[in-house]
């Protein structure tokens, strides 16, 4: 692990904070695949593992870029930093992220939404024409982190569209859906190639139920990528 400084933060929403580390030495950062994650070590919280946190910034960026959701001891900590300081981060390590040329289904549950931008980034800076969906799901308006990148790749990308979720707000403007994901319904408003490929990000129940449905409505497994938040 090598030290890193905080060169930015960034304030996503009331409980979700955007941190951008270079190397303390170098001033650099390492190449990694979108939809990899990092391990952040805080020696003294006596988590000798430390936690891994998803990277939502993408390889040709000049600095890495960890998005936390304030939950617990180790997310508070992270929540109360501030630029200059320094943090014990480990080299980018997983495989979310096939880097298929096909169709694609990203869906997101909160702040599930972290290595799926990172991956959503990259992929449209590839392959600009890619078909690319978002299925995005929050409690509230107010809780979607990326907003406004988001609605700004939709408006640059016409092959990027985004459906949003909300769960607990009855009042909604237009373009807003009220209510959880239904996979049934989705589905059966477009014909999705068959090589489409789904992405479930977001916290166990949510990437369950999700997966759940699609195996129900016979997409394979083997077309299917999913990540967990504890």
């Amino acid at each position: 692990m090598k030290m890193h400084k905080i060169i930015e933060r960034i304030n996503e929403t009331d409980d979700v904070v955007s941190l951008r580390l270079i190397d303390s030495e170098t001033g650099a950062h390492p190449k990694f695949i979108a939809g990899q994650y990092v391990t952040i070590l805080f020696p003294d919280l006596n988590v000798p593992s430390g936690k891994a946190y998803s990277l939502s910034s993408i390889s040709s960026d000049p600095f890495l870029q960890i998005t936390i959701k304030k939950l617990g001891v180790y997310s508070s900590r992270l929540h109360e930093l501030k630029v200059g300081d320094e943090i014990l981060v480990s080299e980018p390590y997983g495989f979310l992220n096939p880097e298929f040329d096909t169709p694609t289904v990203m869906i997101a549950g909160g702040v599930g939404i972290v290595p799926i931008m990172s991956i959503i980034r990259d992929t449209l800076l590839r392959d600009p024409k890619r078909r690319i969906e978002l299925w995005f799901s929050n409690r509230t308006i107010d809780d979607i982190v990326f907003v406004k990148e988001l609605d700004d790749l939709s408006a640059k990308h016409k092959n990027f569209c985004i459906k949003h979720f909300i769960t607990q707000q009855k009042k909604l403007p237009p373009g807003y859906e009220l209510g959880r994901i239904n996979v049934t319904k989705m589905l059966s408003k477009k014909n999705y190639d068959s090589e489409t490929f789904f992405f479930i990000c977001g916290r166990e129940e949510f990437v369950g139920s999700m997966w759940h449905a699609l195996t129900n409505a016979e997409i394979s497994d083997n077309k299917i990528a999913t990540e967990t938040f504890f």
